[in-house]
């Protein structure tokens, strides 16, 4: 669990823990010792995660798209800390009998870098929930850096129907 070049050569976890619960002996305090492994191995304090990387979601946003809409909708997030997607999440509900049209991303950027290979829409149908080993690795987006996409429709719903594409992500935080 320690380093030793950090700790100090010689020393392992039971010598400092021993230390720091002022018990000597090596074998007298298996209690105490666990307790503190337990402590060291959870959250610092109540509300305050550990540092390191974890994966967590993040909406994008929902783009529905009506008779007046238009057909493309950009979607932009802003994350509060260090974020790199991992996994897109793209869900379509459409109402109504003219809610037909292909849905469609592109434009998919983190800042101002591209994070498609080319510039051709990409089904939704691709990043579907129930979708397996769709697994990406966008740049970092760090505070400040903007992830977004265009979301399209190939024809716009008529009177009184509806598609709405809801977009989110599972990614890493830093820190």
């Amino acid at each position: 669990m320690w380093d030793d070049d950090l700790m100090g050569a010689g020393f392992d976890d039971d010598d400092l823990l021993g230390a720091v619960l002022g018990d000597d002996d090596m074998g007298a305090s298996g209690t105490k010792r666990a307790k503190m492994r337990a402590l060291l191995a959870s959250d610092v304090a109540p509300g305050v995660p550990r540092l390191g990387p974890r994966y967590q979601p993040m909406g994008l946003g929902v783009a529905t798209f009506t008779n007046v809409s238009g057909t493309t909708i950009n979607l932009t997030a802003a994350p509060q800390r260090p974020y790199r997607v991992r996994k897109m999440v793209i869900a379509v509900t459409r109402t109504g009998a003219t809610a037909t049209g292909a849905i469609t991303f592109n434009n998919l950027k983190v800042g101002s870098n591209d994070q498609q290979v080319s510039g051709g829409a990409v089904p939704a149908e691709l990043f579907a929930d129930a979708v397996q080993g769709n697994f990406i690795r966008f740049d970092t987006a760090s505070p400040g850096v903007n992830i977004s996409l265009d979301i399209s429709t190939t024809i716009a719903p008529g009177a009184g129907d509806s598609i709405t594409v809801t977009v989110g992500f599972v990614g890493e935080t830093l820190g």
